[in-house]
């Protein structure tokens, strides 16, 4: 009968999230000579048992590495085969949960300040923003709020111009002529 009391006590154990798993579940990396997962199976377990408790621990719109890697399998939005999108881009193009306070904050928010002239330099980074503005334009539009849908994708249609402007070609793919087409159809219906 003992055995089987150190035996219960041993899995509990295992249940206690230790501050190498909470940091191994928040960011998916592993401290050196900690106590470490011994299964995907294990992290899995952990991850659904300790959820709340890290959920609440994460700022707005972001969320634990264990959060990308078991409930959305494995997506990783900052990674670069993903183009490093925005955490939060990343949970309104997937349409994934989000909690009053994300929802209260993206409401609120107002569209990016898009400056006169891009620099070569930055067009990438701006293609990035681009691609953000449409995200957060077709959230609202979902949400039911066209004026807020709008406004995201007037400044959508302004910086498309200005990337255009600057020699920026999504893809190098575009005909003569393609991006007043493109600027046309990024209207809110």
């Amino acid at each position: 009968m003992p055995r089987k009391r150190r035996a219960a006590r041993a899995y509990r154990n295992n249940d206690r999230l230790t501050a190498n798993r909470s940091t191994t579940l928040m960011s998916g990396l592993e401290l050196p000579g900690g106590d470490t997962f011994g299964s995907p199976e294990e992290m899995r377990r952990a991850w659904w048992l300790h959820r709340a408790e890290l959920m609440a621990e994460c700022r707005p719109l972001s969320r634990p590495f264990a959060y990308w890697a078991f409930e959305v399998d494995g997506y990783c939005p900052t990674c670069k085969k993903n183009g490093y999108e925005a955490e939060g881009d990343a949970l309104l193009r997937l349409k994934l949960e989000l909690t009053p306070e994300e929802r209260s904050i993206l409401t609120g928010q107002e569209p990016t300040r898009i400056p006169e002239v891009i620099p070569t330099g930055a067009v990438e980074h701006w293609a990035e923003v681009l691609r953000s503005l449409e995200t957060r334009r077709d959230w609202h539009q979902r949400e039911g709020r066209t004026d807020q849908a709008r406004a995201w994708g007037d400044q959508a249609q302004l910086l498309l111009a200005r990337l255009v402007e600057a020699g920026y070609c999504p893809k190098g793919t575009w005909p003569p002529d393609r991006e007043k087409a493109v600027i046309r159809n990024m209207e809110v219906r």
